[in-house]
């Protein structure tokens, strides 16, 4: 059973809403509802976290928190639509609320599955999200708007409070309905080495430490930008100011990672330390009781934030007293790997250039890269080839902008000029994982296998076809890149969308054999006038397009207006038998279901023969 405390930890700390067990309450309805479309996650935890997320964004529209609007805002500007993967253009669209949610529900689903990939166009999707919306519109006068929360992101009072915008962050990274990831930090991962630091420390303490460095360490939300950028976005949004000064100061904050600071400075006001760079850092101080530790130990244990020019200590901190030559030690070590990630940019920029902006090279094996290292680029082999990269099959080199050389096992999934040992059964099969796993590519590395397409045949599974899966990924292969790994910092597009590729557009290979292109399943409604259903009701096709179709009937004289694609989603979906009001009700408004399944009863259902018919005979009268 899904509680009021799931969704208070789904929101920023110590923020306990009214509106908690409400939404806990529709959580659960949720999961009654669509529990058994969730057979195929093995936790029910999993389904329970679905279903929880489902209701925060339910929530976010009721309350005006502004997280799924400022979303749809930025992926217009970058991809031109209104969601991903579907075809509204913005919120006005026939179908932009069920293809927002639709879209929401195979995030949520996708979040719990950790890199397992789900095909966002899968047509039992779509009817869950019908059932779900249906829930919705049915209960949503009952359910009210989370006021506190939204008091909470949009006061002055808390925008002024750094350690209160500082927690919002760390909200929006993790817990927000659009943050929540599988890739988000976890404390058994101990990604900040936090259990050496503080060994007395409960596990909901290190979460929260955890938690406080993540929320600047880590992009996130499904186009991997920053917290700060996020923030920002919904502040100038509710303010309706694109110059709000608020939000300026939001997304410049600066963070410093978690690290051990030599304390070198303090005073009564303040103290200062320093980095392994000698960066130097002034931290505020109000009490006297960490003023008097500050002068007691030689070195700080933390990360840092800097909020409107002030440095702030970030999370869970500690003081030690080290020793000095252990403490230089730590120094080499972390200057060792910043110099690594910093200081060889532009190493190979005259090489590159010579060979025409070449990045990529294909090895047959590992013997011949360390021969090329020698003989062309003039480095030292030993030790180049680490130990996860299997010896005796082709893999493939890329010169990072930042002077590096990455490496990867998968060359026989690129499909470019220079690579012999590229395998399109291979690509099919592995391609998707490149581009969706930041463990088996570097964001650099996948944004240029991208801009130079060179993914071709990286696809989904789809049992609309193995074509039809290929086409729905590399539509949206630039955003995939960016929902699923949430480590890429550039806001570069590469690949923006093609309006209508799966509706009007589409072309014959990407529907089953047995079913009409949407171009077709319009034209074949535009032929028809008189239709009548299976218990012999009068209908009449006033209008159809690609956008909408409207059907009337003809004894009570009231006119049906359905979204075209909400009837053509019906026809892939449904058999000849399964074209029936209770199941075409799954796609379309419930009180225009008697005309969408009379009117595919009509084209493509079991009254076809008889339509045809009745044509033929109306034109032989005529």
């Amino acid at each position: 059973m899904i509680l009021s405390t799931d969704i208070a930890a789904r929101h920023p700390f110590v923020l306990n809403c009214d509106t908690d067990a409400v939404y806990a309450a529709f959580a659960n309805q949720i999961f009654d509802l669509i529990q058994n479309a969730l057979d195929f996650m093995e936790e029910e935890q999993h389904k329970m976290n679905v279903c929880v997320n489902l209701a925060l964004y339910f929530e976010d529209l009721q309350s005006d928190t502004h997280q799924f609007e400022v979303f749809t805002k930025l992926y217009k500007q970058w991809y031109g639509l209104y969601v991903p993967f579907h075809n509204a253009e913005d919120a006005t669209s026939p179908t932009a609320e069920l293809d927002a949610l639709t879209f929401v529900f195979w995030l949520s689903m996708v979040a719990e599955r950790d890199n397992h990939m789900l095909n966002p166009l899968n047509d039992g999707i779509r009817i869950t999200a019908k059932r779900i919306l249906d829930l919705w519109n049915t209960n949503k006068s009952k359910i009210p708007a989370n006021e506190m929360l939204a008091d909470y992101l949009f006061s002055e009072e808390t925008q002024k409070n750094a350690i209160e915008v500082r927690d919002i962050l760390v909200w929006i990274e993790s817990r927000s309905f659009l943050g929540r990831w599988y890739t988000n930090s976890r404390l058994e991962d101990d990604e900040y080495e936090m259990n050496d630091a503080f060994d007395d420390a409960t596990a909901e303490e290190l979460q929260y430490g955890t938690d406080c460095i993540s929320a600047f360490a880590h992009q996130t939300w499904p186009l991997s930008l920053s917290a700060q950028q996020i923030y920002a976005e919904m502040i100038r949004m509710e303010m309706d100011d694109p110059e709000d000064e608020i939000a300026t100061d939001v997304e410049a904050i600066q963070s410093a990672p978690f690290s051990v600071y030599r304390v070198f400075k303090v005073d009564n006001l303040s103290f200062q330390v320093k980095d392994f760079k000698g960066d130097v850092f002034c931290i505020p101080c109000k009490s006297k009781e960490r003023l008097k530790l500050a002068r007691k130990y030689s070195y700080l244990v933390s990360g840092l934030f800097c909020y409107r020019s002030q440095w702030y200590l970030n999370g869970m901190s500690t003081w030690v007293n080290s020793d000095k030559e252990a403490y230089r030690d730590y120094c080499e070590n972390k200057k060792d790997l910043y110099s690594y990630h910093h200081h060889y940019v532009g190493q190979y920029d005259e090489f590159i250039e010579r060979h025409f902006g070449e990045r990529l090279y294909f090895f047959k094996n590992t013997r011949e890269y360390e021969q090329w290292l020698e003989k062309v680029l003039g480095i030292p082999s030993k030790g180049q080839v680490p130990d996860a990269i299997p010896h005796n099959i082709p893999f493939m080199a890329f010169l990072e902008p930042n002077g590096q050389i990455s490496m990867t096992a998968e060359a026989r999934c690129v499909k470019h000029p220079d690579n012999i040992y590229y395998d399109k059964k291979k690509a099919r099969e592995n391609a998707l994982a490149m581009v969706c796993s930041a463990q088996n590519s570097t964001p650099d590395l996948v944004l240029h296998l991208i801009e130079h397409n060179l993914l071709p045949d990286a696809c989904f599974s789809d049992i609309k076809g193995e074509e039809h899966g290929r086409m729905l990924f590399q539509e949206n292969i630039d955003f995939l890149a960016r929902c699923t790994r949430r480590d890429i910092l550039r806001t570069d597009v590469y690949h923006k969308r093609n309006k209508g590729l799966f509706s009007e557009n589409e072309i014959a290979v990407a529907t089953p054999s047995n079913k009409m292109t949407f171009a077709r399943f319009v034209e074949a409604i535009l032929e028809e006038h008189e239709i009548r259903s299976s218990a012999n009701k009068e209908w009449r096709v006033m209008k159809c397009n690609a956008s909408v179709t409207i059907i009337k009937d003809v004894a009570k004289k009231e006119l049906h207006t359905i979204p075209t694609q909400q009837l053509y989603e019906a026809h892939l979906a449904l058999t000849e038998k399964e074209i029936q009001i209770t199941k075409v009700s799954l796609f379309v408004e419930k009180n225009d279901a008697p005309a969408a399944s009379a009117l595919l009863y009509n084209i493509v259902g079991r009254g076809r023969m008889m339509n045809s018919l009745r044509k033929a005979v109306t034109r032989l009268f005529r």
